[in-house]
């Protein structure tokens, strides 16, 4: 089952149920208690989602950027750039095409920053962001 809601700026979501093929397809009952609960979802998860716009995102970065300044002084400007985006959850492809650098760069930079503050994962980056 998928209940599909609009979001801002011409966006649209779904929020998809699976059930098991064993269990058979859902009931009359069932698809009730799911249509009056989507305004309920869709209330719940529209700001969630709203991080997800370009503009959020930038945000984010920037908030991002400021706390690796803080709690990572030992970086490059353009090292901070990237590790804020890879926390963002950009991938190296994205990163490189909003910084206009080639993704080869991304790599290098981000290996220097991980090696600079002594992480090995995205996973230790988000928990010295947080």
């Amino acid at each position: 089952m998928s209940i599909l809601f609009a979001g801002h700026a011409h966006n649209a979501y779904a929020f998809n149920v699976y059930r098991d093929a064993g269990a058979g397809a859902f009931d009359g009952d069932e698809l009730q208690r799911f249509v009056a609960a989507a305004p309920l979802l869709r209330a719940a998860l529209l700001p969630q989602l709203d991080w997800l716009h370009p503009a959020a995102t930038g945000q984010r970065v920037e908030q991002a950027e400021g706390r690796l300044a803080e709690r990572a002084p030992a970086l490059s400007p353009r090292e901070r750039e990237v590790a804020a985006r890879i926390a963002c959850g950009m991938s190296n492809d994205g990163i490189a095409a909003d910084l206009g650098v080639a993704p080869a760069t991304v790599l290098t930079l981000r290996k220097r920053a991980y090696a600079k503050v002594g992480l090995h994962s995205r996973l230790q980056l988000l928990w010295l962001l947080r």
